[in-house]
């Protein structure tokens, strides 16, 4: 039994959860890992500054530049595959060849994950409705924090775009007539909720 709505909200949340904990663990992941890769002298190997010596010259220093060179990227990929944040990325990782590979191929899943995650608080930011029972002011600090958590991933939201969102979101019993001509005339998200609060007062007082 139980409230399936409740359930459904219940799953909204842990997925949310899910996903910032991905993202959190593989931000810290990337700053760690270039922190131990510089003190270990393979970060220029890692971020392709220092290629592979060429392979024309047999003379002994070029073999020792090469022997040293394969040593620093072997230690790479070691440390990459054993310090790796979540347990599918090693099933997923384990077959790439060569510390400098491994770590760009980490570099661009991390990009990705993060362009993904942006792309969902996006939608959902401008996907937002308010729920049949909630109140303004948590339907604002929703808002809020979806712009927040956008603007953290290198994405600004226009105050007008907010105020947009939340003027449209709002569900029957708060969403005032003059919905169209309130966007034009606040200018700021707060200001929204202010006017809106405002205008079911005095609805509430009309009614009385």
């Amino acid at each position: 039994g139980g409230d399936p709505s409740a359930k459904c909200r219940k799953k909204r949340i842990c997925s949310r959860l899910h996903n910032a904990y991905s993202i959190l663990h593989t931000a810290h992941y990337k700053l760690n890992a270039e922190d131990k890769m510089e003190k270990c002298n393979w970060l220029r190997i890692a971020n392709g500054d220092e290629p592979r010596p060429s392979s024309s010259s047999n003379c002994d220093e070029s073999i020792a530049l090469r022997q040293d060179w394969d040593k620093r990227d072997r230690e790479l990929w070691e440390f990459l595959i054993e310090s790796l944040p979540l347990p599918e990325w090693k099933e997923k990782f384990i077959s790439v060849t060569g510390g400098h590979v491994l770590w760009q191929a980490i570099v661009n899943e991390f990009e990705q994950e993060t362009q993904e995650d942006l792309t969902k608080l996006l939608s959902s930011l401008y996907n937002i409705t308010q729920d049949g029972c909630e109140s303004l002011s948590n339907y604002h600090g929703r808002l809020k924090n979806l712009s927040m958590r956008i603007g953290d991933s290198g994405e600004n939201v226009p105050e007008d775009a907010q105020v947009t969102c939340f003027l449209q979101g709002l569900n029957n019993r708060y969403k005032p007539d003059n919905v169209v001509m309130l966007q034009k005339q606040v200018a700021s998200l707060d200001e929204a909720l202010s006017a809106v609060e405002a205008a079911f007062s005095t609805y509430k007082e009309l009614r009385r």
